[in-house]
């Protein structure tokens, strides 16, 4: 394998050097896209990252399987405590699992500082996972669009809250439960771009675009909590996010990216 040189730093031993998916995005300080050799550099790096959270034995997924279980089960045992005991509500929990590929937080995440697209990792455990923003999100729009007549309210922030007031639901992050079939949580995706000047098929160059995504068939898990004034929507809540995220959550959905299937 040649080597790859970043402004005099061989990239093969920068990513060796870093242990975890966010320090190796924070390899993006290099600023890779301004290189000769971004593309080598790129692929290798999304290897590496793939790699590192995918492992079978040491993958940074298996790791932190046990920590997302705690996190979980001490979330729920916390709403239960605040929104059930004391506010009079309930909370549920909801396992859905990936319907299509999926990108979280395209533009904004760490892992977009490297490649073009990115998909949201967890800031300390370092895998992929749903911000609570992009589920609360889907579920706003979803009722901005179809139910505000039914509902028989005059805004949505009666239920979700706004500036105003403070929501009546609360949802937590998305934690990956589950791999796919082969234990994978993330795999490489490439685009390639559509000319962006005139000219001839047998002239074109098109360069492909990489990317890391969500695979299919990963299970993820969140919390749903509801205070008591929401308890007379409290049936219909768990129908609307089903509805709500299996028409999408994150970027592309009108391509099919993002589809979310609750239960199985």
């Amino acid at each position: 394998m040649r080597t790859v040189k970043v402004y005099g730093y061989d990239v093969d031993e920068l990513i060796n050097q870093c242990n975890d998916p966010i320090s190796l995005c924070r390899l993006a300080v290099l600023k890779l896209t301004d290189t000769k050799e971004k593309d080598e550099a790129k692929r290798r790096l999304l290897e590496r990252l793939i790699q590192k959270i995918n492992e079978v034995n040491q993958g940074v997924y298996r790791r932190v399987s046990p920590i997302i279980q705690s996190i979980l089960n001490e979330l729920e045992e916390a709403l239960r405590q605040h929104y059930g005991s004391r506010l009079g509500g309930d909370v549920f929990r909801i396992k859905a699992y990936t319907k299509s590929r999926m990108i979280v937080h395209s533009k904004n995440d760490t892992s977009a500082l490297i490649f073009e697209y990115g998909t949201a990792l967890h800031p300390i455990l370092g895998v992929p996972y749903i911000p609570a923003s992009s589920l609360k999100g889907v579920l706003r729009s979803y009722l901005e669009s179809f139910l505000l007549t039914d509902l028989k309210i005059d805004s949505i922030d009666e239920i979700l809250g706004g500036r105003e007031q403070s929501s009546q639901i609360v949802v937590t992050d998305g934690y990956p439960t589950r791999g796919d079939e082969k234990g994978k949580i993330l795999e490489p995706e490439v685009t390639t771009p559509i000319y962006q000047q005139s000219i001839r098929e047998n002239e074109a160059r098109p360069v492909p675009v990489i990317y890391p995504v969500i695979a299919k068939n990963v299970e993820f898990t969140f919390l749903v909590a509801a205070k008591k004034e929401a308890l007379k929507y409290f049936d219909m809540v768990k129908g609307w996010i089903i509805t709500a995220i299996g028409e999408g959550v994150g970027a592309k959905t009108m391509l099919g990216y993002g589809l979310l299937e609750v239960g199985r």
